[in-house]
């Protein structure tokens, strides 16, 4: 029986998902080698790792490792440029987004920038900055309001630090 897994396809990097079962690590080692055979793509197992939900058996887990020749992972890393697992504290998780965003408000302040050349930054380079975690994610609201409240004031003032979201209070409420 073919096992059930799940797939996410980005350039060249793979991520699978599926049941953490001797057989279905079995069946599905066999299906990727059958396939590098064939293809001649084949996994670069020093940059791969198997991260399993805690809920998994130990002597299971060795197991599947086993098979895979592949070393077991504990911490969520991150893939893409976005964490592969999302815990808690999505605030703090998606700080960075935020942090770019001030970073770029804050280099154009110096700019003297017409509200028409803020427009077009806002729109070519602002908005792209969340747009692929918000294609994989949903992003806290209170994440989503301080983008648009340092989009509005840069927009309106062309100076990020009239905001009333400063720098150094936005690191305090996300951390």
């Amino acid at each position: 029986m073919a096992p059930s897994i799940s797939h996410l396809f980005f350039n060249n990097d793979t991520l699978i998902s599926g049941h953490a079962t001797t057989q279905e690590a079995i069946n599905l080692k066999f299906a990727i080698d059958l396939y590098s055979a064939a293809s001649g793509q084949c996994i670069n197992f020093e940059k791969s790792g198997i991260l399993f939900s805690s809920n998994t058996n130990p002597s299971t887990q060795s197991s599947i490792s086993r098979i895979w020749q592949m070393p077991e992972v504990n911490s969520h890393r991150m893939y893409l440029g976005l964490p592969s697992v999302i815990e808690a504290n999505k605030k703090q998780i998606f700080s960075a987004i935020l942090d770019k965003c001030w970073a770029k408000f804050h280099g154009w302040k110096e700019k003297n920038l017409s509200q028409a050349g803020r427009i077009i930054i806002i729109q070519s380079v602002i908005q792209s900055i969340p747009a692929f975690a918000m294609h994989c994610f949903k992003l806290p609201y209170a994440t989503i309001d301080k983008i648009q409240s340092l989009t509005a004031t840069f927009l309106w003032s062309g100076d990020p630090e009239k905001c009333s979201i400063k720098l150094e209070e936005l690191g305090k409420t996300l951390h």
